[in-house]
């Protein structure tokens, strides 16, 4: 999922829409986005268990969801103004 964003910006897409997911990924990002919201205090641990996941795969659809925890909750990390130039000015060089 991640290495989607790289393509995209490599490709000069600097857009910050996400492409439609498909399939099972759509299903596992939706209802791991669910069982947050439901309770933000959850941890990535119950989150395997009730998805019945992966680590590496939970962690994965976390951070290309844009989810991170502060203070024992989940908030979502917004990029800055600031940080999207950057992000813009590093692509265009690679």
């Amino acid at each position: 999922m991640c290495q989607n964003w790289f393509k995209k910006l490599h490709s000069r897409d600097f857009s910050l829409e996400d492409d439609q997911c498909v399939g099972q990924l759509c299903e596992f990002d939706n209802k791991m986005k669910d069982i947050i919201q439901l309770n933000c205090h959850v941890t990535v641990q119950e989150i395997i268990k009730l998805l019945s996941a992966l680590h590496t795969t939970t962690e994965n659809h976390i951070r290309c969801l844009g989810l991170i925890i502060k203070f024992d909750i989940w908030v979502s990390q917004e990029l800055k103004e600031i940080h999207l130039t950057q992000q813009s000015i590093l692509a265009i060089h690679i």
